[in-house]
């Protein structure tokens, strides 16, 4: 199996780092067009990738399940919760919370890794794909 996913996950990482160290507060406040602040959406990602690193912790000990989850109902009952942070305190928390995934997924033999993308419903080992994803849409609406 290839582990590309290594590579896109630190280049997703050392972009949202890049990010970080140039938003300011009037755009970590800024309303995107999904109702979402931008800070309220690195709070998000930061949810999600948490949740993957402890998925990833979880299999690696009792074995891959499926851990099938509703996202928008997730979603949508966690918006609330993701305003309610600091701007400011979103950075470090999705910075945290990115590099802990990524350092997790690093750990995983080739073996468990196949075995994650064969089982695992909703889950990818690119956390690169969801970081980008919501990078872009930031980028966009702050230009």
């Amino acid at each position: 199996m290839s582990m590309d996913f290594i590579k896109e996950n630190a280049d997703s990482l050392a972009r949202l780092k890049a990010f970080t160290d140039r938003v300011s507060l009037s755009q970590l406040e800024q309303r995107l067009e999904s109702g979402w602040t931008v800070a309220a959406t690195l709070a998000h990602m930061a949810f999600w990738d948490q949740r993957a690193s402890l998925l990833v912790r979880r299999w690696r000990e009792n074995g891959v399940d499926s851990s099938p989850v509703d996202v928008d109902v997730i979603n949508d009952a966690s918006k609330a919760l993701c305003h309610a942070l600091l701007p400011k305190q979103t950075i470090q928390l999705v910075l945290e919370s990115a590099e802990a995934i990524d350092r997790e997924i690093e750990g995983i033999s080739p073996a468990l890794a196949e075995e994650i993308e064969a089982g695992a419903t909703q889950f990818h080992l690119s956390r690169a794909n969801h970081r980008d994803y919501h990078l872009d849409e930031i980028e966009a609406a702050l230009e």
